[in-house]
């Protein structure tokens, strides 16, 4: 899957974003405290708290991949990733998709492709023994409702 993209033109916060796939792959470890490098190196360099950078799309693919494994150690890490990603939401960064040199914002085209990949992700969650409201926020993320309530609920406690 890597092998398909061209990894030194992507952008992180800080530099290229050559070092990702060995960063993702790393949520696998088998030692808690290097999955937990992993995933807060990832959430400050494919985006932060600012921007959505377009190594986001091409990790969500790795990402992934790692939850469709039949043995991946600790699944919770990955999913929380997948979920600080979606709250990027407003953010409106664009990015060049390579293979086809359209231009999109970065998040539309992440959440796309994460509906695309939602079978793999519900087989994730229905394989993973986490919190109900966990399960329930990942699965609501895929298929859109999370955020149509969130914003709902927000919008009622609005006061004029």
């Amino acid at each position: 899957m890597t092998t398909s993209v061209d990894w030194t033109i992507l952008k992180t916060a800080g530099s290229t974003a050559t070092h990702i796939p060995e960063t993702i792959e790393r949520l696998s470890a088998p030692f808690h405290e290097q999955r937990h490098e992993a995933q807060f190196n990832l959430e400050g360099v494919i985006f932060d708290g600012n921007h959505m950078y377009d190594s986001s799309f091409y990790a969500i693919d790795l990402i992934v991949n790692l939850l469709a494994r039949e043995y991946t150690v600790d699944r919770k890490f990955i999913f929380d990733l997948l979920i600080e990603l979606s709250f990027c939401r407003f953010m409106k960064d664009e990015m060049t998709i390579q293979k086809t040199g359209e231009r999109k914002v970065i998040y539309a085209a992440c959440m796309e492709k994460l509906k695309k990949l939602s079978p793999v992700i519900a087989n994730a969650v229905a394989k993973t023994y986490i919190e109900i409201e966990l399960k329930e926020m990942l699965l609501g993320m895929i298929d859109g409702t999370f955020f149509t309530e969130l914003d709902a609920e927000n919008n009622a406690l609005k006061i004029d």
